[in-house]
């Protein structure tokens, strides 16, 4: 297990789709099995036909559980930390450090 991380500028389906195919599959190989929250970027029809068209298996964490999320979560929660030590007073600068804290 590894994270793979990027900035984006929106959290659109499309843009998910794109980052799944361009950032994970096309580098590290199709998965065969994905967990995600319910975000509608991630139970929209796009997302589903890729994951259909690749036969990747796609599995969805339960609402307002956090625990079976729990090692993304702790990441994230670590990640923000040292995000916010980087960053500027403002943290207008994230996308800049990201790559240094994953």
């Amino acid at each position: 297990k590894f994270v793979i991380t990027k900035a984006v500028r929106d959290c659109s389906a499309t843009t998910a789709v794109k980052f799944l195919i361009n950032d994970v599959i096309l580098k590290y190989g199709t998965p065969t099995c994905i967990l995600t929250d319910n975000g509608t970027r991630f139970t929209a029809q796009i997302m589903n036909n890729l994951f259909q068209h690749l036969g990747v298996t796609h599995l969805y964490s339960k609402v307002y559980h956090p625990q079976t999320n729990g090692q993304i979560e702790r990441f994230n929660a670590t990640m923000d930390g040292k995000i916010a030590v980087l960053c500027n007073e403002r943290r207008t600068n994230w996308d800049e450090v990201l790559q240094y804290v994953t």
